[in-house]
């Protein structure tokens, strides 16, 4: 082997070594994003997985505050107002066998601003 040869083969295996550590580094780097953004994403499954429920327990406080004084006299001391349209299924609107659904209304929209005569 000449001299030649010999240096050429020593800045080689230094190219290829730094490019071993860059990848070290970048896969390092890599794997910190990564918990990162799954820990900022975590709340947002989380709250893509509860919105049925959540959805649902909104559709039966909003039915059962057109059905019962007490619950909507409560909601709305604490500012909170429920917008209902009958849907299908509702007893406004039966179903082709005119049979009203066990859940009632479908709330289409709740806001759950406070209002400013509301007093706590």
């Amino acid at each position: 082997m000449t001299r030649a040869q010999y240096w050429i083969l020593n800045l080689a295996s230094l190219g290829l070594a730094l490019l071993i550590g860059a990848e070290i580094v970048s896969v390092h780097q890599l794997d910190r994003v990564a918990t990162l953004v799954g820990k900022a994403q975590a709340p947002l499954v989380q709250a893509q997985q509860n919105a049925p429920q959540i959805r649902a327990l909104v559709q039966r406080t909003a039915v059962g505050a057109t059905r019962d004084p007490a619950l909507r006299d409560l909601l709305l001391k604490y500012g909170i107002a429920f917008k209902i349209k009958p849907t299908a299924g509702s007893p406004a609107s039966a179903d082709a066998s005119g049979a009203p659904s066990a859940l009632g209304p479908q709330v289409s929209a709740a806001t759950l601003a406070p209002t400013t005569s509301a007093t706590p």
